[in-house]
């Protein structure tokens, strides 16, 4: 019988890991692939900044990034934009534990 309850406890540790690495894991799964599309985006842009930076906001909220236009700055010129941003998210577990990221990435690419 303690075999069992050894058992128990082990799938509960080992659930308990798992469910943090998902809540904790999300807000910097979201970074990286967010980051990963500006920097597609930085380097084929759009036609001017204002609409390059439309575009970026746009993905953010498709991909549930909380960036705020206010953290958002692009500029440059054609084929040659810079795109730097701020924000912050949280992440608890069982609302007991928890920890706020701060994300930025400045991304400066210039067509090939």
């Amino acid at each position: 019988m303690s075999g069992s309850i050894k058992g128990f406890a082990c799938l509960l540790v080992f659930a308990l890991l798992i469910y943090a690495a998902i809540r904790f894991g999300g807000p910097w799964f979201r970074y990286y692939l967010f980051k990963s599309d500006v920097s597609d985006m930085v380097r084929f842009p759009a036609r001017s900044a204002d609409v390059l930076k439309a575009e970026i906001m746009e993905k953010a909220k498709e991909d549930h990034v909380p960036l705020s236009p206010d953290n958002l700055t692009v500029a440059g010129r054609p084929w040659r934009y810079r795109a730097a941003a701020t924000w912050q998210e949280s992440a608890d577990i069982f609302g007991r534990y928890r920890r706020e990221f701060t994300f930025t990435f400045d991304e400066n690419a210039e067509a090939p």
